[in-house]
């Protein structure tokens, strides 16, 4: 199930409907959570691969880093963007509110955030884009304005598709190891329905997978 363990204002139906479903069977969220259920879960360390792509920046000395894509009110998004914003000011950089522009996960809305982000006086050197698919938008559209990636602008993705690998200059992105992540709940799962222990919470580290579309000296 997709969407309602997404969502940081729940509706109560959907809790109540919860409830309901996990007095007759096993359930295991992955990565959602939902207030008032207590249910277990395993979920990929996307805050920490936040914090990957901001120290990934930070070394390559970039001081300017904005924000793109993801929607308010979605776990995922506000996750990402806060970490974003708390690792800028643990290096000391400033978060500025123009360079955070959400969109949605689409390769459309990434062209749409990072034309806005051209339309500022200042621009950033580097963006973090919220998955992929606006990582991949956010560069053509930086190529319809004449800039070169990584060379003017640097960008990063999160997810590690298919397509990141062979969308040119090549994505930098973080992996959530989805293999790793299907495969342990499933086990999970199964040990749910057997009835063993199974603990609350199941963290799957996530990986930095570097490409050419930042700039590496």
């Amino acid at each position: 199930m997709g969407g309602r363990i997404n969502e940081v204002e729940v509706n109560p139906s959907y809790v109540t409907e919860m409830a309901q479903v996990m007095e007759r069977i096993p359930v295991l969220f992955v990565n959602g959570e939902m207030e008032g259920i207590d249910a277990h879960m395993i979920r990929t360390d996307e805050g920490d691969g936040i914090a990957k792509l901001v120290d990934m920046y930070t070394n390559l000395g970039h001081c300017h880093i904005g924000f793109l894509g993801g929607v308010r009110g979605i776990t995922s998004t506000e996750l990402k963007m806060e970490t974003y914003k708390e690792e800028l000011q643990k290096h000391g950089l400033d978060v500025v509110e123009e360079w955070i522009i959400p969109s949605n996960f689409t390769i459309e809305s990434g062209e749409e955030a990072a034309q806005q982000l051209m339309k500022l006086e200042t621009k950033p050197t580097a963006v973090i884009c919220v998955n992929d698919f606006v990582a991949i938008g956010a560069i053509n559209t930086f190529k319809k304005y004449g800039l070169t990636v990584p060379n003017d602008v640097a960008v990063s993705g999160f997810d590690d598709i298919y397509l990141a690998k062979y969308f040119p200059p090549g994505l930098t992105t973080i992996s959530q190891n989805y293999d790793q992540l299907g495969e342990k709940a499933i086990k999970l799962l199964v040990d749910l329905m057997d009835g063993k222990d199974v603990p609350k919470e199941t963290i799957i580290p996530t990986s930095l997978v570097i490409r050419e579309s930042c700039h590496f000296s």
